[in-house]
C-alpha cells in the first residue's frame, strides 16, 4: 500500500494529500481559509486529519478562482468546512458530491451587514457621499470575533466526530481547552480596549473586515473602499474630515488588499498604512495583532 501511495504521488506531485499522512490513514479535510485550518487542527490534534486550505496566502477572497491543485483537494476531501464566503457559493453547485460532506462553520450564527463606509459608489464608478452600506450582502468575516469563533467549535466537534467516532471524547476535550483559551484571550482584549477613552474608539480601514471584532469590544470601524475602487475627490475629503475629527492618523490595510490603491489613498489623506492580516492561520495571533495595532493607530 505504501509503495502504491509513493507511486501515485510521483505521478501526480500536485496532489495535496500525498505522503505519510495519507499512508497513515489521516482523513482529508478541506477548509476555505487558513483561520479555519487552525480551529480544525486544534480540535483534531495530530495525525487524525490532513487539512487543506482552498484560499492560498495573499489571495484576495473576492476575486479568487480555484486552480487544478485546489480542485484536486476538493476531489480528495471527505469533509469541507465552509464559512460563508462568496466564492464558496459559486463552487458548491459544481463540487458537491455524495462523497463530500459540506458543513457550515457559521450555522446558527447571526451575520451582520458590512460596517458603515465613508465612501460608496454608484453604477458609473463615481463616488457618492452619504451612502452607508454596500449592497445587501452580509459581512462574512465572522471568524474575527473570538467569541464567535468559540461558538463555531461545537459544530466542528460534531462533524469530526461523525467521521472519527472513536475519537469523539478526545475531540471534545481539545475543543473545551481551545474554548477556554478563546475566553481568556477575549477577556484580555476587552480589558485592553476598555481602557481606550470614549473619543478614541474608532479606527479606519481600507476594506471593511473587522465589524464583528469592533462590535465585540465597543469599537467603531470606518471603511474607505468597500468595493475596491478608488474614492473620488469629494469622498476623499469626507474621509479626511472624519479622520481629523476622530484624531485618526493610520489606515489599517489587509495584506490581501495592499497595493497601489492603498498607497494612493494613504498619500492623498496624509495617513500612515498599518498592515493587518485577517486571514492569518494562527487565529489567536490575529486577535492579539489587530488589538495592538488598533491601540497603536489611535496614538498621536
Amino acid at each position: 500500500m505504501r509503495r502504491m501511495v509513493r507511486v501515485f504521488c510521483f505521478l501526480f506531485p500536485g496532489f495535496l494529500f500525498c505522503g505519510s499522512a495519507l499512508a497513515q490513514g489521516s482523513v482529508p479535510v478541506l477548509v476555505s481559509i487558513a483561520p479555519q485550518k487552525y480551529l480544525v487542527e486544534r480540535i483534531a490534534g495530530d495525525n487524525l486529519v490532513q487539512v487543506s486550505t482552498l484560499l492560498r496566502p495573499g489571495a484576495n477572497p473576492h476575486t479568487w478562482e480555484p486552480g487544478p491543485e485546489q480542485m484536486r483537494a476538493v476531489t480528495a476531501a471527505r469533509l469541507w468546512f465552509t464559512i460563508g464566503l462568496p466564492f464558496e457559493e459559486s463552487l458548491l453547485p459544481r463540487l458537491k458530491t455524495d462523497k463530500l460532506h459540506v458543513v457550515s462553520m457559521i450555522r446558527g450564527l447571526k451575520r451582520l451587514a458590512p460596517a458603515p463606509s465613508l465612501v460608496a459608489h454608484d453604477g458609473s464608478g463615481q463616488a457618492q457621499d452619504g451612502k452607508e452600506e454596500h449592497g445587501e450582502d452580509l459581512d462574512p468575516h465572522v471568524w474575527l470575533s473570538p467569541m464567535l469563533a468559540r461558538a463555531m467549535l461545537p459544530g466542528v466537534v460534531e462533524a469530526l466526530s461523525e467521521i472519527l467516532p472513536d475519537k469523539a471524547g478526545e475531540l471534545r476535550v481539545r475543543a473545551a481547552d481551545l474554548a477556554r483559551e478563546l475566553e481568556e484571550l477575549d477577556a484580555g482584549i476587552a480589558e485592553k480596549l476598555d481602557a481606550l477613552p470614549t473619543g478614541k474608539r474608532s479606527f479606519l480601514t481600507l476594506h471593511p473586515a473587522w465589524r464583528y471584532f469592533a462590535m465585540n469590544y465597543g469599537l467603531e470601524e470606518l471603511s474607505i473602499s468597500p468595493d475596491g475602487r478608488e474614492p473620488g475627490p469629494k469622498s476623499l475629503q469626507a474621509v479626511a474630515d472624519a479622520a481629523k475629527e476622530r484624531g485618526l492618523t493610520c489606515i489599517l490595510v489587509e495584506e490581501q488588499f495592499y497595493g497601489s490603491l492603498a498607497e494612493a489613498v494613504a498619500s492623498a489623506l496624509g495617513l500612515r498604512i498599518v498592515r493587518v492580516n485577517p486571514l492569518g492561520e494562527d487565529l489567536l495571533f490575529v486577535y492579539r495583532d489587530i488589538t495592538d495595532k488598533i491601540i497603536a493607530s489611535l496614538k498621536p
